[in-house]
């Protein structure tokens, strides 16, 4: 399990914690792979952004140039169906998907400000 420990610097909290990204495995992105999306990044550096890179679910745009998949089209239309699918296969119970849920919207240069839920950190969250 990972501990968080929180600072007050110039009156914003702070934390020391895992990334985002270091609790999403290889086998998760694996999985998701197969499964015709990936956890991402969506940089945010665009004028009126906040200038940060945030976790995103998207759709797997090309999948011919990921080797051994097995596929070549995409699986979802759009990056919404995508993010349709991991909702639908988080509310019948996955763990993956519920961590990618967890995970999106998380500043990927940031530690996380709070801890990771323990049931999503499990051996068997794929």
């Amino acid at each position: 399990m990972f501990s968080v420990s929180l600072l007050f610097w110039k009156g914003e909290r702070m934390s020391y914690g895992p990334k985002p990204f270091d609790l999403w495995t290889k086998e998760h992105c694996d999985q998701a792979l197969e499964e015709g999306w990936v956890l991402s990044n969506y940089d945010s550096y665009r004028p009126g952004g906040t200038g940060y890179s945030h976790v995103a679910i998207f759709k797997l745009d090309d999948p011919a140039a990921v080797d051994g998949l097995g596929y070549d089209e995409p699986k979802f239309a759009t990056d919404n169906e995508a993010v349709d699918y991991v909702v639908a296969k988080a509310l019948q119970g996955s763990k993956m998907h519920m961590l990618a849920i967890w995970l999106e919207g998380h500043i990927i240069e940031r530690p996380l400000v709070c801890d990771c839920p323990e049931l999503l950190q499990q051996e068997s969250a794929v």
